[in-house]
């Protein structure tokens, strides 16, 4: 896994449906989730996969009641950083990349390039 730093925005023209506070009531009780009410947190999941350890800190910005954008930087498997983008969106834990699709674009910090969360993923498992 290489580290990574990415922005994680609802697609163009649409918006995010969930506030920061509803976020964090829905990842607080992640094992190894720590959460700060001005929006940062840092998750280290337990690793089912031997010796790679996933960790992913964030900052979410919001306005007026709702989040914004995610700013994003670690090294973690495709599900970790699936189940953040599915929280992020408030869904039920069996949504399909796909369906993320339609709703997240995510920025690449590093190139400056916006990928489908499907490329996102893709370029996680090429690594």
């Amino acid at each position: 896994m290489k580290p990574l730093h990415i922005h994680v925005l609802p697609q163009s023209g649409q918006r995010f449906s969930q506030s920061m506070e509803s976020f964090a009531e829905a990842v607080s009780s992640w094992p190894g989730m720590y959460f700060e009410m001005d929006g940062s947190f840092v998750w280290v999941p337990e690793s089912t996969l031997g010796t790679q350890r996933s960790q992913i800190d964030g900052m979410i910005y919001d306005r007026n009641g709702f989040i914004e954008y995610v700013d994003l930087k670690g090294s973690a498997t495709e599900v970790c950083w699936l189940e953040v983008f599915i929280a992020i969106l408030g869904q039920p834990a069996t949504t399909a990349p796909e369906e993320l699709d339609s709703r997240l674009r995510v920025h690449t910090v590093a190139f400056g390039a916006y990928l489908s969360v499907s490329q996102f993923l893709k370029t996680i498992n090429d690594a």
